[in-house]
């Protein structure tokens, strides 16, 4: 189980803190992989998860990355740390949750095939946003060769 939280603000240059900014965004944040959403810029993040190693080179993981914001006057990154949703006018701090599954198989020592699925539940901020958010699928499949 893992938790965690990124900062947000109202976009106040004079603000202390400021919304969290990675330098360097890639897409392994939330989920499984490199499959996601939301980048990690301003919010509380919550992920029970649990993995069952199926045998020597294949692995199975189950999530559940719950998403909340954590200033309730700034919105919703992308991963490209872009503002995909502002905060403003909208009081919720509800972003939704995200269950995934993923698929892991070590062929060789250097060769791996993975494929992971998650769906995303929209909850009351995304929903109330203009335009309203909505729930979505989406999967991938990747093959990796590491020299």
């Amino acid at each position: 189980m893992t938790a965690a939280v990124t900062s947000g603000d109202d976009g106040n240059p004079k603000s202390p803190l400021g919304t969290l900014n990675p330098l360097f965004p890639t897409g392994f944040y939330f989920g499984q992989g490199s499959i996601n959403l939301n980048g990690p810029s301003n919010f509380i993040q919550f992920d029970p998860h649990i993995g069952l190693q199926l045998t020597e080179s294949v692995s199975f993981i189950v999530d559940s990355n719950v998403f909340w914001r954590t200033s309730l006057r700034d919105g919703v990154y992308g991963l490209a740390v872009n503002l995909l949703v502002s905060g403003q006018g909208n009081s919720e701090r509800y972003v939704g949750s995200q269950p995934s599954v993923g698929v892991y198989w070590q062929v060789t020592r250097h060769l791996s095939v993975s494929a992971a699925y998650d769906h995303f539940f929209a909850g009351p901020f995304l929903i109330k946003a203009t335009p309203p958010g909505r729930s979505v699928d989406y999967g991938a499949a990747w093959l990796t060769y590491k020299f």
